[in-house]
């Protein structure tokens, strides 16, 4: 024991390479010491009888260091591996440091909860997936989204592939399949071309006829009711020309000049607008023919296709 307070005095005195000195305490970084401090009841020098707790390779050992093995250095420190289990391992610290003082037993379970908890720690830590942080040149990268850019420019691969599918294409790599979408693809835009063809034609029927015979047969019927009108005078004045001459008399007696000459122009306007009104029907025949035969050609192509 006598040699335990030489040395302490001499550590503590003078130079040891485990001491760091901190602002309000000295700290100490041997990893046999049980509690960090820089002290002679922590001193794993300076005690003969010591005991604490070590971590190797993920397990935990008991490190017991008496007087009977101090002559021998590098036997001096037994080393008594613990168990896993928390509770066996407060058990097993217990017997081996049963003759010993409490405080340094407590001094050795608190260590040990200490590195267990840590040992603890670091396998949750392994178990979760490790993001790793990697460093990017910039400059590199840019250098290399050039030359990438170039080599597409130069090769031009969407064109040689195009160039190389045709050509698959046309020497029967993919036998008939291709060509029968090609077909299907044809005959839907011919159907579509005729189905918009039919819907022109019908709403240029349904606009001739608006424009024709709505309007247009009204004013016919109209015009024909004054015609016959006008061709029953015209009847009358020949049946009248007819009679004898007293008759005549008679009659040019009653009318008056004025009036033959409204019933000559109004001859004349019913015979120009009976012209008019027979080049109408004629070219109503006509829209209607073109209509009709459109009609036939394109309803006998569309079941020739079915």
């Amino acid at each position: 024991m006598a040699s335990d307070e030489l040395i302490w005095t001499i550590l503590d005195k003078s130079f040891c390479s485990f001491k760091n000195k901190a602002t309000d305490q000295h700290l100490c970084t041997n990893p046999m010491n049980v509690d960090g401090q820089c002290r002679m009841v922590f001193c794993p020098l300076a005690n003969s009888k010591y005991a604490t707790v070590v971590e190797k390779k993920g397990r935990l050992y008991l490190c017991i260091k008496t007087p009977e093995r101090m002559h021998l250095p590098s036997k001096m420190w037994e080393k008594i591996l613990i168990s896993d289990n928390y509770q066996q391992a407060l058990k097993d610290i217990d017997y081996h440091l049963q003759w010993w003082d409490h405080q340094k037993i407590n001094r050795v379970k608190k260590r040990f909860t200490k590195l267990y908890l840590v040992l603890r720690r670091m396998r949750q830590i392994r178990s979760k997936v490790q993001h790793k942080i990697k460093t990017v040149n910039r400059a590199v990268e840019k250098r290399l989204e050039k030359r990438e850019k170039r080599a597409e420019q130069v090769a031009r691969i969407e064109h040689t592939i195009e160039r190389e599918l045709l050509e698959r294409l046309r020497n029967g790599v993919y036998g008939d399949l291709y060509k029968k979408k090609i077909k299907q693809d044809e005959k839907k835009k011919e159907t579509e071309k005729e189905d918009e063809i039919e819907v022109e034609l019908e709403a240029a029927s349904d606009d001739d006829e608006d424009a024709f015979y709505p309007d247009s047969l009204n004013k016919f019927e109209v015009e024909e009711e004054n015609e016959q009108d006008i061709e029953d005078i015209y009847a009358d004045l020949e049946a009248a020309s007819d009679d004898d001459n007293t008759s005549v008399a008679s009659f040019g007696s009653t009318a008056s000049q004025a009036d033959m000459e409204d019933l000559l122009r109004d001859l004349q306007d019913a015979d120009i607008k009976k012209r008019k009104r027979e080049q109408a029907r004629s070219n109503t025949k006509k829209i209607r023919y073109n209509y009709e035969s459109e009609y036939e050609r394109v309803s006998s192509s569309s079941t020739q296709q079915h």
